[in-house]
């Protein structure tokens, strides 16, 4: 079984007031939305409670049912993240999105391809500001050397946009520029 991990850094907290938390909805569902068309495995979202024993199926993503539910969530416990999964029992297909007021996280099983890896880069780089995204597994976090810093992994977006000359054996080069993100996606 293989597991993958888009991890993100933000530069602060996202704003928590109510509409804040509603455009922060709005954004996933536009999120959710593009990744449809990265693979099928991203076609159905659901949101994912994790106290249940069977696959949470009740709320489907995007809702007014699953609005209602998460907006109930993030009121109770403004720590609260939007977990939704793409209800997929068969672990090889499973992923996972996380959106948290410091980060978003995307988990997957299936490994995907190296464009659409970039394509998921590029579509969570549209609608959020990070200072930090990177690609990771199991192995490469419990292997860390120095825990203080962040991580440098195989695929990695940097906002600062990057020089050919000051990677010269970089594999591949992706500049970004939308109006959340100035950087490098780095491979």
């Amino acid at each position: 079984m293989t597991d993958f991990y888009l991890n993100s850094i933000a530069f602060k907290a996202f704003p928590n007031s109510e509409d804040d938390v509603k455009a922060q909805l709005e954004i996933l569902v536009k999120l959710v939305e593009d990744l449809r068309t990265v693979s099928p495995d991203f076609s159905n979202w659901y949101v994912n409670n994790g106290s249940d024993l069977n696959p949470p199926l009740e709320y489907s993503f995007p809702s007014e049912s699953s609005f209602k539910y998460l907006l109930k969530l993030r009121k109770k416990d403004a720590f609260q993240s939007f977990l939704l999964w793409n209800g997929q029992v068969d672990n090889s297909l499973y992923a996972s999105i996380s959106l948290s007021i410091i980060n978003i996280s995307l988990s997957l099983q299936k490994r995907y391809s190296l464009s659409q890896l970039v394509d998921i880069f590029q579509i969570i780089l549209k609608y959020l500001p990070f200072k930090y995204l990177y690609l990771s597994n199991p192995f490469f976090m419990k292997n860390r050397v120095f825990d203080h810093r962040q991580p440098v992994s195989s695929i990695c977006y940097v906002p600062k946009a990057l020089e050919d000359k000051e990677l010269p054996y970089i594999y591949q080069k992706i500049e970004v520029n939308t109006s959340l993100n100035q950087g490098t996606i780095l491979i």
